[in-house]
């Protein structure tokens, strides 16, 4: 598969980062939705769509996949399903150790020898 068409849902240093990777790597993304004023959603510019409350309604047609990178949010199946290839998230831990929020806060706190990050299909699952 080439180039992909990419809606990124994140927010915060890391949907940054992975919004410049998405693109550097030649992908198009067709849609962002992050917080109002995150500096995501101010990297974002004109490709912010839906800064609250995500719909299937309000993301683009012929999406390819949907990123999630530090989004902690559910994402309704109505939504993923308007992806080709479903939507993937990603947690900065090794699940299910230090599921959650404060997951690098707890691989520090635990002193844990391995650390790293886990990617993940979106289901209706927690």
């Amino acid at each position: 598969m080439g180039a992909m068409k990419i809606f990124l849902i994140g927010q915060k240093w890391l949907g940054t980062e992975v919004l410049a990777l998405v693109k550097k790597r030649g992908h198009d993304v067709v849609g962002v939705c992050a917080p109002d004023g995150d500096r995501l959603a101010k990297a974002a510019g004109d490709r912010l769509v839906a800064p609250t409350g995500l719909t299937a309604a309000s993301l683009p047609a012929d999406i390819d996949l949907i990123v999630l990178a530090h989004a902690h949010v559910f994402v309704k199946a109505e939504v993923r399903d308007r992806a080709k290839l479903g939507a993937i998230g990603y947690h900065p831990s090794l699940l299910p150790r230090h599921r959650g929020r404060d997951a690098v806060v707890w691989t520090v706190k635990m002193a844990d020898p391995i650390a790293g990050g886990s990617i993940y299909w979106l289901d209706d699952g927690a």
